[in-house]
């Protein structure tokens, strides 16, 4: 299977030795602190850019595409490698199948209203759930606003589930940026971009120069406008576009920049490297379980992108709960991202 891999490690063998000869580049590659500042910094200017040139594609390639495997990557660098209690891993793995059940029930005709009330209430009681299983003074201290949290989920559960589908794209940046950088310093360009460009294109004020035609761009417009039934059109469409844009950023996130920051050295893995790092964190039958899974979201998405994408966010919705959950957890550790 690895041998698949041989022609982009060849591709990646002669792509970076001719950028290595270019002056200046090759010292930023070289190290990881400069390399990684301006990776994040371009890859934010590249998705504010395609976020207005081509939004529609945002809204449905990027799930159908990065949507299993970066599911995959919470997994990875927030459980498997951080040496977490098994009382812990089964807690939220028991909470990560219920949650995936409710949303199973609700695709098949259980009442919606009741099934986002329990999926609110079971998601933002998680991260309480994991502190109580490892107490100290800092979990007490982690868990006083998430108790705050919590209340108000569970006061208005519909929009909670909205505004948390917006919000989570935000924390896996954070967490990116707090926990696995090691020079928090490098983030702020790449943060500060991200949270310029998701303000700018909340406001609507770019809404001119979006490319907004074209049914996958129309689509955005619709769901915009049903997420948001009361707001002003040009604020709705501005915040799809926003979420949009975070998105994009909250997979590159946990598919290239928290995977370089989790390495020992300052160099770069090959595929085949890589290929096998996945294949030892998640174990080979769970590990070509995910590449199977990805392949046949994809292919769904070539035969009826939509529906698709739509039952792939329905399903993938226990992820975020997942992060919020095990990023409390580090946080109150007090080895932090170590074991």
């Amino acid at each position: 299977m690895e041998r698949l891999l041989d022609p982009l490690d060849s591709w990646r063998r002669v792509t970076l030795a001719g950028l290595l000869r270019v002056p200046g580049l090759g010292a930023v590659l070289r190290r990881r602190d400069a390399r990684l500042l301006l990776q994040t910094s371009l890859g934010a200017t590249v998705a504010f850019t395609l976020t207005l040139a081509a939004p529609g594609a945002l809204l449905v390639l990027g799930p159908l595409c990065m949507g299993v495997l970066h599911v995959a990557a919470d997994v990875r660098y927030l459980v498997v490698r951080r040496g977490v209690p098994a009382r812990v891993v089964s807690a939220v793995l028991l909470a990560s199948v219920a949650l995936f059940s409710l949303r199973v029930a609700a695709m098949l005709g259980a009442p919606a209203g009741t099934v986002t009330a329990a999926e609110v209430g079971l998601g933002f009681s998680l991260p309480l759930i994991v502190l109580a299983l490892s107490p100290s003074r800092r979990a007490a201290l982690v868990a006083v606003p998430l108790l705050a949290v919590l209340g108000l989920a569970l006061s208005a559960p519909g929009r909670t589930q909205l505004v948390f589908a917006y919000a989570h794209n935000v924390v896996g940046l954070l967490a990116w940026g707090l926990l696995f950088r090691r020079r928090r310093l490098i983030a702020a360009p790449a943060l500060g971009l991200a949270a310029s460009g998701a303000l700018l294109l909340a406001s609507g004020a770019l809404l001119p120069v979006a490319r907004l035609t074209g049914p996958w761009a129309e689509r955005v417009v619709d769901e915009a406008m049903m997420a948001m039934p009361l707001a002003e059109p040009r604020r709705a469409i501005g915040v799809g576009l926003s979420f949009l844009f975070l998105q994009a950023l909250h997979y590159s996130a946990w598919l290239s920049w928290v995977p370089q920051d989790d390495l020992p050295g300052e160099g770069t893995t090959t595929f085949r490297m890589s290929a096998r790092s996945f294949a030892r964190d998640l174990g080979r039958p769970l590990a070509a379980g995910v590449v199977a899974l990805a392949l046949i979201v994809a292919a769904a998405g070539v035969v009826a992108p939509h529906p698709a994408r739509h039952v792939y966010l329905s399903l993938a919705t226990f992820h975020g709960y997942l992060e919020l959950a095990m990023l409390a957890f580090l946080v109150a550790r007090p080895t932090g991202l170590s074991r």
